[in-house]
């Protein structure tokens, strides 16, 4: 069995594949490389056939093998078929302004109606293909907040609470100062780790106030199940005594 190394077609050992017609002859690979690109003609009868390269386009063009109403994609068109009077970079080769419809020369550089300049990608490694937020039509991501809308309580009490960093007191007129060359005593050393945990920020402070919310609305919960039960208790031990005097009378 042989794979068509250009369109996939899986057959028996040949020398020409039977679905593209290339010579599947190895030494012959390297010039059918040199012609591919990022460049593709839709052809529904060949549809696996690999992309030409810019130069290999423009030729055919030039053949007459691609009009104004052939439907191609590449990088200028974000590798979306469009015809290709409306390709960047092949519609001046075929006498048209890709923006503004208006009649050029193929050997303009820029539309003298609009002044749409007419490049392309000439590096066979720019495919064009980019993410939809680079396509001019979808609207920029917000910028990260650091929380999220749809964490769940887990993660919000996973995360550290920082208090307020507060200001050292300025010493007083006969207040000594620390030697910072010598020992430091007990308190000076653990005041890094204090100054840690009241380090905040605006995000530190949201989560602990939504954690203190939760805490009470649990609280309030309990509260309520409390006097629930006490109020079922005040209800029922009656009925229940009295019920229990009916089946001994009875």
């Amino acid at each position: 069995m042989l794979v068509c190394p250009y369109c996939g077609e899986a057959q028996g050992e040949r020398d020409v594949c039977r679905a593209c017609t290339s010579r599947l002859d190895p030494s012959l690979r390297a010039g059918r490389l040199s012609l591919m690109g990022p460049w593709f003609v839709r052809d529904p009868e060949q549809p696996f056939q690999p992309g030409r390269r810019l130069e290999s386009i423009i030729d055919a063009i030039h053949a007459g093998e691609i009009d104004r109403y052939t439907v191609v994609r590449g990088p200028t068109t974000r590798q979306l078929w469009t015809v290709a009077r409306r390709a960047p970079g092949l519609a001046h080769h075929l006498g048209y302004c890709h923006a503004c419809d208006a009649h050029v020369e193929p050997t303009s550089h820029r539309c003298a109606v609009c002044h749409a300049a007419f490049g392309a990608y000439p590096d066979r490694r720019d495919f064009g293909a980019l993410d939809e937020s680079d396509l001019g039509w979808m609207p920029p991501p917000p910028a990260p907040t650091g929380l999220s809308a749809f964490a769940p309580d887990s993660d919000l009490i996973s995360l550290p609470v920082r208090r307020p960093a507060r200001p050292a007191p300025a010493p007083g007129p006969g207040a000594s100062q620390p030697d910072h060359g010598g020992t430091v005593g007990a308190s000076s050393a653990s005041a890094p780790d204090a100054d840690r945990l009241e380090r905040s920020d605006p995000v530190d402070q949201a989560v602990l106030r939504m954690l203190r919310a939760e805490v009470e609305r649990q609280r309030r919960a309990l509260r309520w199940m409390a006097l629930g039960c006490i109020f079922a208790l005040v209800i029922l031990l009656p009925l229940a005594f009295l019920a229990g005097r009916a089946i001994t009378a009875g």
